[in-house]
């Protein structure tokens, strides 16, 4: 991290007071301030400049589930048909953070609202996490993820989807293996992805999965997938020698597993779910 600026992204709560790193319901901090003193305590000891990042997506933003025509699937095609001029409805939202990089929030059944991240390469798509794989309005059009990104057009992405035809090859980065982030990678494993977990902790992942995974605890199938890549802390990390620009951080708290990784191109660091402790009890 020789670069003094840093850009840690985060999102704010619909009173626009308290914000949360991701999603997390549990680690609130209450103010933009005491953010700025925590990133720096806890990601920037080194650096002078650095930014904060956030956004704002109210719950449920989205398209009413009462209000939804059922998708209608040409049987021979097996494709969903619309007509020419609309937007198939779907359960994700879309909304560009950098210049390669895009964040996808699900409107899930669990009420998690996951944050996922597609970071485009050339030849490659980088997910930082997969969501639920479980809309919640079952009669909208598109609510694979996997479809949403190789079909469904970013109006900042040139109206393209994200992975045109599923053309660049898929890196699935886990931050850690709760179930909200780790339901979607089935759909993903017939395009043979390399898959990327923290090495700090295997046995976390190879023993006690459905407990681990909290898959048991809502009553959903424990994915199975093998991890191609484990990250070490600090790594780099790179595709048949080409180096991607991206780096591992362990960071265990909230779960063993728990990995952030920093975009040394862009200069934003992700940091999933990592706890941070309460304003107050520094």
């Amino acid at each position: 991290m020789n670069d003094n600026n840093i850009s840690i992204y985060l999102k704010v709560n619909l009173d626009g007071t308290q914000i949360s790193y991701y999603h997390s319901a549990t680690y609130f901090i209450t103010s933009i301030e005491n953010t700025i003193h925590l990133a720096k305590e806890y990601y920037c000891r080194t650096l002078s400049n650095y930014y904060i990042h956030y956004t704002s997506i109210p719950s449920r933003k989205y398209q009413s589930c009462a209000n939804s025509e059922p998708a209608k699937v040409n049987p021979l095609s097996n494709q969903v048909e619309m007509p020419s001029d609309e937007l198939p409805s779907t359960s994700f939202l879309t909304r560009q953070i950098n210049s390669s990089t895009f964040l996808v929030v699900e409107d899930d059944a669990y009420g998690e609202l996951p944050y996922i991240y597609a970071k485009l390469y050339p030849n490659y798509i980088l997910i930082t996490d997969t969501g639920c794989d479980s809309p919640r309005c079952l009669n909208l059009h598109v609510t694979s993820l996997r479809q949403y990104l190789e079909t469904y057009p970013v109006s900042t992405n040139r109206d393209q989807p994200l992975n045109p035809n599923g053309s660049k090859e898929y890196l699935l980065l886990c931050t850690h293996c709760h179930y909200d982030h780790i339901l979607g990678i089935p759909q993903f494993l017939s395009a043979d992805p390399k898959i990327i977990a923290s090495s700090f902790e295997k046995s976390f992942l190879r023993k006690n999965f459905p407990e681990h995974s909290l898959c048991k605890h809502v009553n959903a199938p424990t994915p199975s997938y093998a991890i191609t890549e484990w990250a070490r802390h600090m790594d780099y990390f790179s595709i048949s020698g080409a180096p991607l620009r991206i780096q591992f951080l362990h960071t265990p708290g909230h779960t063993p597993d728990s990995l952030s990784w920093f975009d040394l191109e862009e200069q934003y660091l992700y940091v999933g779910q990592s706890s941070l402790p309460r304003v107050g009890s520094l």
